[in-house]
Order: C-alpha cells, then structure tokens, then sequence
C-alpha cells in the first residue's frame, strides 16, 4: 500500500545496486521475498535518503547466485542470532541499519494443518498509539520496521556476456529484524513479531552508522506492546503472485468465504489493540522468523 518501486528499465541496479528513480515506484499490496522495496539508510551525519533494494539478505561473502529457498532464510533477521554476532549480521547490524517503512504486514496463524493469514497494521487512534513517526501523506499511518542491509556482487549468469563467472554489479538486499512477541496482545498469533520504531529518536539512533551495535542500539529490538491492529484476511495473500487491494480486506466481508461465518479470537469486530506480530506494504508470504 505504500507506494514500493519495482526496478526499472535498468534492473533495479541505481546507485550502487540499490537506488531507483522515484518514477519507477508503484503501489503493492503483497511484497513477497525477492521483490524491491524502498528503505531508508543514512547517506551521512543526520541524513538519510531513501534507496531501492531486494527483500531477501545476500551476505557480502556470497559467491553464488542465491535461489529462492535460500532467499526466505534471510527475509528475517532474528534479535537473539544479531545480537550473537553471526557472521550473516555482523557487518551489516554494526554499520548498514536501515528502515523499512509500509502501512501494514501479515501474519499467519497455525490452526492444525492450516495456516490462517492476517493483516496487522497501524491504530489511527493517538490515545492507542505508541507510533510518533509517519510520513506526510494522506494514506493512512506508515510503520517503521527496524532493518539490515548488505551489499554483495555474485556471478553474472550464463548467456550474460560474463560466461557464469564475471561479477555481476552490486545488488543490495535486506532483512527485518524481528523479536519475541511474548507477553504482547498478538502472541496468540505468532511467537515473533518485527521490531517496530516508535519514535523520529528511535530512527535517528537505529541508522547512525557512528554507533557501534550496543546500548542504545541494542536496546530497540524490542516488542510493540500497543497501537497495532489486525484482522483476517483471505487465503488469496497466500499467493506472492497476488497484489491488489484484495490482499488487505477482511476475510469476513468476500462473498463466499467461510471465514465470514467464523467468530474472530475475541470476538467482536475481529480487529484487536495492542502489539503486533514481513504485509500491505511488505507483506511476506513467508510470515515472521
């Protein structure tokens, strides 16, 4: 829903692999793994700017193009494996942090065999609302999810004009870190949840690359407690492939549905208050890890 570039006639490659005209930006209700996304990095003291890349982290150490499967291991960068020190997060949770902005993001719930998909977004309410950030537009409120970035070169493939062994230019690529979702309101509904920015404070220590990963940099991956709500949604997010408006619209109001019939945990509206569980912006088809 917010307005997501997709790479342009140039393949998405910009500014050091990761730039990309805002002419080429078009709204996306359904990001799957592998798609661009825009983010925000800090190009120098007090200064960000907003650059195009692929949602899938490629280490820097990678030598071999990186294939789907792989792709959805680094969609989510779990707190407890950064703060670790693996080498996958080292150098970029130390100096390449970045933000991801999107009005919303799914998640599913494990019922038996199935897996039931919701969308999880912003309250509009102040009094509910820890969120102090957004973006001055008219569309409804833009989450802020805390997020790495790397910087890798693989080989060109076959037929390229490299023969399968010419380093292809820069591609940069990243991943939303995420935390334990225990003890917020949707811990019913997955064990982990993204790390959300509050505040314009919050940003600016998250993408200063002059702070090393500890203190107050460490201290922000933490849960949401509140401001968030959600609903069902359709198995239609299900697909990657699909990305319209209908991703987002509760299950309970599609003609035909069994879900409209189904009382949401809670009852009610089938919309809740409190902290959340990559959605209508970033929505993943693979959940949070």
């Amino acid at each position: 829903m917010i307005d997501a570039a997709q790479p342009g006639g140039d393949g998405g490659g910009g500014s050091g692999g990761g730039a990309t005209a805002l002419e080429h930006y078009r709204k996306s209700y359904n990001i799957g793994p592998g798609r661009y996304h825009p983010v925000f990095v800090e190009s120098a003291p007090d200064e960000w700017e907003i650059c195009m890349m692929r949602w899938g982290l490629v280490p820097h150490f990678q030598t071999q193009p990186t294939d789907y499967a792989t792709l959805l291991r680094t969609i989510n960068a779990r707190s407890d494996t950064v703060r670790a020190g693996s080498p996958v997060w080292t150098r970029p949770r130390e100096s390449r942090r970045c933000i991801v902005p999107a009005q919303g993001f799914f998640e599913w719930q494990k019922r038996g065999k199935d897996r039931v998909p919701y969308y999880i977004y912003p309250s509009t309410d102040p009094a509910d609302s820890p969120f102090q950030v957004s973006l001055d537009q008219p569309d409804p409120p833009v989450l802020f999810f805390a997020g790495l970035w790397e910087e890798a070169r693989t080989p060109a493939p076959p037929g390229s004009g490299g023969g399968g062994t010419a380093a292809a230019p820069p591609t940069r690529t990243f991943a939303i870190v995420t935390t334990e979702s225990e003890g917020t309101p949707l811990a019913w509904l997955h064990d982990r949840m993204p790390v959300l920015l509050t505040t314009w404070a919050d940003c600016a220590v998250w993408l200063d690359r002059s702070r090393r990963f500890a203190g107050a940099v460490d201290a922000l991956l933490r849960p949401t407690f509140s401001g968030l709500r959600w609903h069902r949604v359709d198995v239609f997010v299900n697909r990657v492939g699909n990305d319209s408006p209908e991703c987002v619209v509760p299950a309970r109001q599609k003609k035909g549905t069994l879900f409209r019939f189904l009382k949401p945990p809670g009852g009610g509206s089938g919309s809740g208050v409190g902290g959340s569980g990559g959605g209508g912006g970033v929505g993943s088809g693979g959940g949070v890890e």
